[in-house]
């Protein structure tokens, strides 16, 4: 007996008009489209098989399609994943990639159900939009607009400031607010001013570039003989060239050259002698960076607008014992300090909490004190947001050792608020702590 012929499972298509042909019958027609160098996807045969099988269903067909020689299927070329299309009525219903099993099974079963139904006038055939199969005609390379420039990149920049010292004479004479409001009127912007007695020593470390010279002790002499008054100075967006223009500003420093050379300049109006010239100013870019550390440590440069860094954020934790005792002055303190509280949650942890927030301590010999402590009742964990938040609040903090806190920063937080079981009454996080 010849063996019987077995039916074939699937229709090849390879040209447009077999793809015209098989997309004008009636029914669902799972079409496997496929690019010749990789051919078709032959490891869902036997599924398609067994549904087949299991259905028994005439309005179920299945088809592998070349895309290389069909133009409708020109989108699909080139393509090394298994694509799957679902048509209905000559429109397409449904696509799957991918040689996904389960997917396929239940698309087939779903999208024929739904054919019936559509048959039978109860359902209506609902198109599927391909990005593929819908893709524009290629654009030619020589239609292909340029790419747009890069934006280029904004650097972070702080604005350029320099010092001015009204010197001791011109304080004693009571000429400090003419020569600020002589500043303002030159269009120049005032970030600080603060009246300050140096010392002999302060005066010598901060005119040391002078040391050896002849004048050097008739200078100290002076700068130590009374207040004088420090002046931050910038001006419009970027403060650029503030440096020469104060410099300009006060004059020569021979107050007889100033007079003759420069009558509007401020040694001129305000100096008596080479010695008693009214004012000094940083002569660089340098110095002012230099003269600006000496007295304003903390100070807040400004940014360049539109060059600021992004805010950053960091995790301060107000410790049980402190909480308890000084919550309000310790809120007050922390946006005096220009942090902003971008959230705060008041929590109590367990041992083992504080001792897993705390692990990388565990071994050392304050480890148990420190979670017992932070175990021992509520506590206040803020969110704090600022510019430089991470290390201004590490600088708030100082030193972790109550007494060097107190010789290196009595007016903050660790000296200001000691505890008899742990000096660190605060901790700071690079990153928003699990607690949130």
């Amino acid at each position: 007996m010849p063996p019987k012929k077995q039916i074939q499972l699937q229709v090849e298509i390879r040209t447009q008009e077999e793809w015209s042909s098989f997309l004008g019958l009636s029914g669902l027609e799972v079409v496997d489209v496929y690019s010749e160098w990789c051919g078709p996807c032959k490891a869902v045969l036997s599924l398609f098989r067994r549904i087949k099988n299991e259905l028994g269903d005439d309005l179920l067909r299945f088809a592998v399609a070349k895309s290389d020689t069909i133009d409708s299927l020109e989108p699909y070329r080139h393509q090394s994943q298994p694509t799957f299309l679902f048509f209905a009525g000559g429109r397409l219903v449904s696509v799957v990639r991918g040689a996904l099993g389960p997917l396929l099974d239940k698309t087939i079963r779903e999208q024929l159900s739904h054919e019936h139904q559509v048959l039978e006038g109860k359902a209506e055939r609902i198109t599927f939009e391909d990005e593929g199969l819908n893709a524009e005609e290629p654009v030619l390379e020589e239609d292909v607009p340029p790419e747009p420039e890069p934006e280029p990149e904004i650097v972070p920049t702080k604005k350029e400031v320099t010092l001015m010292i009204i010197k001791p004479d011109a304080v004693k004479a009571g000429k400090v607010d003419e020569i600020i409001e002589q500043l303002k009127e030159q269009g120049l912007d005032v970030l600080a001013a603060e009246e300050r007695q140096l010392s002999k020593e302060e005066a010598a470390e901060f005119y040391k570039q002078h040391e050896g010279t002849d004048y050097f002790e008739e200078l100290l002499e002076f700068m130590s003989s009374g207040p004088c008054t420090t002046v931050v100075v910038t001006r419009g967006e970027t403060g650029e060239g503030v440096v020469e223009e104060v410099r300009q500003l006060m004059g020569p420093a021979d107050v007889d050259l100033a007079k003759e050379n420069s009558p509007e300049s401020l040694r001129a109006k305000f100096g008596t002698s080479a010695r008693e010239n009214a004012v000094h100013g940083s002569d660089s870019h340098e110095t002012a960076a230099r003269e600006l550390a000496f007295f304003f440590p903390r100070l807040k440069i400004p940014w360049v607008p539109g060059t600021a860094p992004p805010i950053q954020r960091t995790l301060a934790l107000i410790r049980p014992d402190c909480l308890a005792k000084h919550r309000d002055e310790m809120l007050e303190k922390v946006q005096e300090a220009g942090f902003e509280i971008a959230m705060q949650k008041e929590l109590t942890l367990t041992r083992e909490q504080a001792a897993e927030f705390y692990k990388e301590h565990e071994g050392k010999e304050y480890f148990e004190s420190l979670c017992n402590t932070m175990s021992s009742g509520p506590m206040l964990a803020l969110c704090l947001a600022r510019e430089d938040a991470v290390s201004g609040w590490r600088d708030k903090l100082g030193p972790t050792e109550l007494q060097e806190a107190k010789e290196t920063q009595p007016e903050w937080y660790i000296s200001k608020f000691p505890t008899p079981q742990v000096h660190l009454v605060l901790a700071s996080q690079d990153s928003i702590s699990p607690l949130y």
